[in-house]
């Protein structure tokens, strides 16, 4: 009991510390602004969670300080067979195509019993779950997905590949199903155990906030919930019958949980593939995605302009565009990466001066400070942690026995298009360019002469290098940061300690 009410309280830390990193993001960024503004601005603030006020279980605060009574109350009800979860809250997040998908959350201690159960049953079972199935589990993840068909097709000329996704895969799962595949399967898992998975499965449908705690809710007779870890577990046991039938027709896949991916060089054998994840829609209750599927393909290289069949050169799959030779971002991970740039861009040189709100002291004696806070803010968009001479200091050199590498090349750690990353760099660069010869029109030149980098050029805002203007004038690195040459240091980040260095797991899985 004193293992369990521990873990609770730990999860409710966990989570006001998520919270107060916000608190601090959103102070820094006010701070950011006032310096750049001769105006008051307001004072930007964190909210906190919506579902903290949805039940006093949701909010750590109250739960932490409970901690020791709630882990006894949870212990006796799981060793009485009486456990059920709270009916949980639901918010909804926008999804590509204007769609939305409803995420599910559960009070905090019994995400606590929900990440006990899923590694108590992980444990047990790994060996029993396909290889191929790469979707939350803390021994393979992601980037393993796509290693594998990195790998696979990087000697083949020409291959079938077949992409299907499933209409709402979380919420058509079968219970039924699911609790008999576990039987079929053989999988190790005590009564306790399955108990507490099926009162998982048939907690009540999430109440959409800002609406209250129902009280006498229905038990959810179909689909499971996403939002809790074990709910991924479930869903990857679904599929998993799905999963041996791929390996007894002798086809090559990757599943994500709903997202397939199936080749061969056989049209034949990929055509039974399909015809046997049709059968298994059937069985599991979860429709096939028509409109999002791609169907079977012929994929090709890029230099084969016509072939006797639909080709493609490429697909998109988790976030990367996956070719026979090359790993690229998706066309949505590439927009959202320059969305992200074009932000910092505008917020550090053009909005005070669009405003008339400009501080002029931040361009006075002869260097631009905001312009150097944004190359900052840049740098951590690409390079996570790492500052420009740290990076081209684990170029030259030799890298440490382990690290762990963040910003955007950090999550997509196989990309290898250097010709979209250079495409990428230079229109960085253009923008950069464009917006401080724009604020410089704005502003006008303060003084006499205008203050670094106006008026550069983007090769010499590239290698921009300057001194402090305060104190004991210290160095400056103001060197626009480059994809490609991020790109570089996890590529040999990952020769010499594999994808690991860009995986980066949670002690609990949660949402908001």
């Amino acid at each position: 009991m004193k293992d369990l009410a521990r873990a609770i309280r730990d999860a409710a830390t966990e989570k006001i510390r998520t919270q107060e990193r916000r608190r601090k993001s959103a102070y820094d960024e006010t701070v950011r602004r006032q310096r750049r503004s001769t105006t008051t601005l307001p004072i930007l603030k964190a909210r906190d969670p919506i579902f903290w006020a949805y039940d006093p279980s949701h909010n750590p605060f109250h739960v932490r300080a409970r901690s020791t009574s709630i882990g006894h109350a949870v212990d006796l009800a799981i060793r009485t067979g009486s456990y059920e979860p709270y009916p949980p809250a639901g918010f909804r997040v926008p999804k590509a195509g204007g769609k939305t998908r409803t995420v599910t959350a559960f009070a905090i201690a019994d995400e606590v019993v929900s990440k006990r159960l899923y590694d108590s049953l992980m444990n047990k079972n790994r060996a029993r779950l396909s290889a191929r199935s790469y979707a939350y589990r803390q021994d393979l993840g992601v980037h393993d997905a796509i290693a594998h068909i990195q790998s696979e097709w990087s000697d083949e000329h020409r291959l079938f590949v077949a992409q299907y996704d499933f209409t709402d895969y979380f919420g058509s799962i079968d219970h039924d199903h699911v609790m008999a595949t576990i039987s079929n399967l053989g999988l190790a898992i005590t009564r306790t155990e399955r108990r507490l998975l099926r009162s998982f499965m048939e907690a009540p449908l999430p109440t959409m906030l800002p609406e209250s705690m129902p009280h006498g809710a229905p038990q959810r007779l179909q689909g499971i919930h996403q939002g809790t870890t074990i709910s991924l577990l479930i869903a990857n046991i679904a599929a998993a019958p799905l999963d041996r039938e791929f390996e007894r027709l002798g086809v090559s896949f990757t599943r994500y949980a709903d997202d397939i991916v199936v080749w061969s060089r056989d049209y034949s054998n990929l055509n039974r593939a399909v015809d046997e994840l049709h059968r298994f829609a059937k069985r599991s209750n979860c429709s096939i995605n028509y409109t999002k599927s791609k169907g079977v393909r012929l994929l090709t290289d890029p230099a084969v302009d016509k072939a006797e069949f639909h080709s493609v050169h490429n697909i998109e799959f988790l976030s990367n565009r996956v070719a026979l030779r090359s790993v690229s971002l998706s066309d949505r991970a590439l927009s959202l990466a320059k969305q992200t740039a074009s932000a910092h861009v505008y917020n550090h040189l053009l909005r005070e001066p669009l405003a008339g709100a400009q501080d002029l002291r931040r361009v006075a004696r002869g260097l631009d400070r905001d312009y150097l806070a944004m190359v900052w803010q840049l740098r951590r968009t690409l390079y996570g942690s790492l500052s420009e001479e740290q990076l081209r200091r684990l170029l030259r050199g030799p890298l440490p026995p382990m690290m762990s590498l963040g910003g955007l090349l950090g999550r997509h750690p196989l990309a290898n298009d250097l010709e979209q990353l250079r495409e990428f760099d230079s229109w960085l660069a253009t923008q950069v360019w464009l917006a401080l010869r724009k604020r410089a029109l704005l502003i006008g030149v303060p003084g006499k002469r205008a203050p670094a980098p106006w008026g550069f050029t983007i090769p010499q805002l590239c290698e921009f290098m300057t001194r402090s203007t305060r104190g004991r004038h210290l160095p400056v690195d103001g060197r626009l940061p480059s994809a490609v040459r991020m790109s570089e240091l996890v590529r040999r980040a990952v020769r010499a300690h594999g994808t690991r260095i860009a995986t980066h797991t949670g002690s609990l899985y949660t949402w908001g």
